[in-house]
C-alpha cells in the first residue's frame, strides 16, 4: 500500500466495493469449479478456503489501512470500516447475536464496543503525535498472515511493516506491529470484531471503560511540558588515573544498531539480524541483545569470529558480574546481563530496578561505567547535551511493565522525544522517534568506559559508518587508541573473497573514501603492528551497502502542511495508566 501525506477526509466505500468484487468473484469461481469438478471436491473445498481466507485479508487491510491513514497521516477516516461497527451490520443485525471467540461467548454488541475502542485509540495517537509536530510521507503497508479459520469466525495474527520518511529526516523507517485479530462472518462478509497489538496502551486501556480520549491527552499534554529528568550516576566521570580503560562511542553503536535492523518492509528478520550472535526472537526476545551488541560495538567490539566466540574485550568475563555475549553456534547462552533488561539494571547497579549503588558502576575492577537517567512519563531527556543520547541505550515500557524492553538511541537533534531516533529488535523498528512510540517513563544509560584488567598493546576503534545507499561514497577507516602504528585497511565487497587492501606507516588513523556499488554487507578489516614487535591488534566491522525506498514526494517538507497543522485538537489529558 502507498499512501501519500495529504489531510482530508476517507471514504470507505472503495474499501467495500473492493471487497463486494472479492466476494463476487469467489462465487464465480466456485460455480465454475462445481461445473468442472463437483463442488465438494477436494480441489472445490481447497480452493473454496483459500477465497474465504483472501476475503478475511481484503477486510483486514481494508479495515488497517483506515487505521494507518488517521492514526499516522492523520487524515479523518472511518475506523468501522469492514467491522461489526460499520453502520449497516448496527442498522440491520441483532446486537444480541453470539459468536464463539477462544472459546468465550461474545454478543455483536460486545464485539462492537471493540471497535469503538479503536476509533478512541486512532484518534488518541493522531492527536499526541500531532501534539508533538510529528509528520511522516511516503508511506507504504505490507502485511504477513497467519490464519486460523472457522465457520464463521478466524483468528488471524498479522504483522504490519510500515516504511515512511519523516519529514524531518532524510533516513528511511520501518515500524513494525504486530496484531492479533478476531473476525466474525455475517451473511457472506467477513468482518474485523476485535483487535489488539500487544501494547502497554492496549493492555492498561482496552478494558477500562471509563477512558476518555480527551482526558488522556490533557494528561499527555502536561506531562509533555513537564521536565522531570534526572542523573542517577554522574555524566562527567572519569576513571581514575591507574585504572585501564577504553573509551565509548556512541555514534559506533548506533552505526551497528542500523546495520542490523530492517531497511524494508520485505525484508526477513534472518536477512538483518547479525548471523554471528545468538537470536533471542521467540524466546523472550531479543531486544536486550540487540543493544547489548550495539553497546559492545561502540566500544570498539571486533566482529571477527574469533573474537565473538572467544568473548573477547570489550566483553566482561570477570569479576561477579559479568557482561558478555555468545556466538551463533555456541553451545552454551549469554550472560543473563547481556540478554536480559532486569539483569543489565542488576550487572550495572547491583539492583534489579536500576537504582543500586554497586555493581559495575561502582566497581574499581572491570566493567562498564555509564551515566544513568531516570526519564519521567512524557518528558524530555534533558540533563545531558543531545549528542551524548547517540548510542545511548534505554529501558521503556513493555508487555511485561515499565522499562521491560530495551531499545538502542540512534539519531538526536533535541531533547524531547520527538527529536530522538532509536532502533530495536522484537518489535523491529529502524529509525523511529521516541515520541511517535513510547511516551512513559525510561531509564536511559549513557556508556562512557569499560575498564579492563590488562593492558591492550594496541586498541583499535573502528570508525563505523551508517548504512550507505547504493552507488554512494562514504569515508570508511579506523583509530588508534595509543601510540602510532603501522596500519593496514582492507575492504571486501559482498560476494567477494578478497579485498582491496591499503597500507600506512607510523600513523594513529587512516581512512578513505570508498564509493559502495552493490548492496549488501562490506566486510573491514584493519590492523595494527606496533613499531619493534611482530604482533599486530587485529579488528573487524561491516558496513551496509542498502536499496533505499524511492522517496516519491515532490517537496520534501520540514513542517505538517498548512492545514493539517491548523486542525485543532481535543482539550485533552492521558490517564496515569498510560504511562504507569
Amino acid at each position: 500500500m502507498y499512501v501519500h501525506h495529504r489531510p482530508g477526509k476517507r471514504s470507505p466505500q472503495n474499501a467495500l466495493t473492493a471487497a463486494a468484487e472479492l466476494v463476487l468473484f469467489s462465487f464465480a469461481a466456485l460455480l465454475l469449479l462445481s461445473l468442472s469438478g463437483g463442488l465438494f471436491s477436494p480441489q472445490a473445498l481447497a480452493y473454496e478456503e483459500d477465497i474465504e481466507k483472501e476475503a478475511v485479508k481484503a477486510a483486514i487491510e481494508a479495515f488497517l489501512h483506515s487505521y494507518a491513514e488517521e492514526a499516522m497521516l492523520y487524515i479523518d477516516s472511518d475506523q468501522t470500516v469492514c467491522t461489526v461497527a460499520a453502520p449497516e451490520i448496527v442498522r440491520t443485525q441483532d446486537s444480541s447475536q453470539v459468536f464463539t471467540i477462544s472459546g468465550k461467548d461474545v454478543t455483536l454488541a460486545e464485539l462492537q464496543e471493540n471497535i469503538r475502542y479503536v476509533e478512541k485509540k486512532a484518534m488518541f495517537y493522531s492527536a499526541v503525535r500531532r501534539m508533538q509536530e510529528i509528520y511522516r510521507e511516503d508511506l507504504r503497508l505490507s502485511y504477513r498472515y497467519t490464519l486460523t479459520l472457522k465457520e464463521n469466525t478466524c483468528h488471524a495474527s498479522v504483522t504490519e511493516a510500515a516504511s515512511f520518511y519523516y519529514t524531518d529526516s532524510e533516513r528511511p523507517s520501518v515500524y513494525e506491529t504486530i496484531y492479533s485479530i478476531d473476525l466474525v462472518k455475517i451473511g457472506e462478509q467477513w468482518l474485523v470484531a476485535d483487535i489488539t497489538d500487544g501494547s502497554r496502551f492496549d493492555s492498561l486501556y482496552k478494558k477500562d471503560p471509563a477512558f476518555e480520549v480527551d482526558a488522556a491527552l490533557a494528561e499527555f499534554e502536561a506531562n509533555l511540558h513537564t521536565e522531570a529528568c534526572s542523573i542517577s550516576a554522574p555524566y562527567d566521570e572519569t576513571p581514575e588515573a591507574d585504572v585501564l580503560w577504553i573509551p565509548y562511542y556512541g555514534a559506533n553503536a548506533a552505526a551497528y544498531a542500523y546495520t542490523y535492523s530492517r531497511q524494508s518492509t520485505d525484508t526477513d528478520r534472518a536477512d538483518f539480524y547479525n548471523p554471528q550472535f545468538k537470536s533471542y526472537a521467540g524466546r523472550g526476545g531479543d531486544c536486550m541483545n540487540f543493544v547489548s551488541q550495539c553497546m559492545w560495538a561502540g566500544f570498539g567490539g571486533s566482529q571477527a569470529q574469533a573474537s565473538v566466540e572467544g568473548k573477547a574485550v570489550p566483553m566482561d568475563t570477570e569479576g561477579d558480574s559479568q557482561w558478555y555475549g555468545r556466538s551463533a553456534g555456541s553451545d552454551t547462552e549469554a550472560a543473563l546481563g547481556w540478554i536480559s533488561c532486569q539483569s543489565f539494571r542488576l550487572y550495572l547497579t547491583g539492583a534489579l530496578d536500576g537504582a543500586g549503588t554497586e555493581g559495575s558502576n561502582a566497581s574499581c575492577d572491570t566493567g562498564m561505567y555509564a551515566t544513568i537517567l531516570d526519564v519521567g512519563t512524557g518528558s524530555p531527556i534533558t540533563g545531558v547535551p543531545a549528542e551524548s543520547l547517540v548510542g545511548a541505550a534505554a529501558h521503556v515500557e513493555g508487555v511485561g511493565g515499565n522499562y521491560a524492553h530495551a531499545i538502542i538511541l540512534t539519531a538526536a537533534t533535541g531533547t524531547s522525544r520527538s527529536e530522538i531516533w532509536f532502533c530495536s529488535h522484537t518489535k523491529d523498528l529502524t529509525h523511529v522517534k521516541l515520541g511517535d512510540y513510547y511516551f512513559g517513563p525510561m531509564k536511559v544509560y549513557i556508556p562512557r568506559y569499560m575498564r579492563l584488567s590488562t593492558e591492550q598493546t594496541a586498541s583499535i576503534q573502528p570508525d563505523r559508518v551508517l548504512p550507505a545507499a547504493v552507488s554512494s561514497p562514504a569515508e570508511v577507516g579506523f583509530h588508534m587508541e595509543g601510540a602510532p602504528a603501522d596500519l593496514t585497511l582492507s575492504i571486501t565487497a559482498p560476494g567477494e573473497t578478497a579485498g582491496e587492501t591499503l597500507f600506512f606507516e607510523n600513523s594513529q588513523s587512516c581512512s578513505v573514501e570508498y564509493f559502495f556499488s552493490t548492496a549488501g554487507l562490506y566486510r573491514i578489516d584493519c590492523s595494527a603492528t606496533l613499531e619493534g614487535t611482530e604482533e599486530a591488534a587485529q579488528s573487524t566491522f561491516y558496513i551496509l551497502c542498502y536499496e533505499p525506498p524511492v522517496r516519491t514526494s515532490a517537496a520534501q517538507e520540514t513542517e505538517a502542511p498548512e492545514e493539517a497543522s491548523d486542525e485543532p485538537l481535543p482539550n485533552s489529558v492521558p490517564p496515569d495508566w498510560l504511562f504507569s
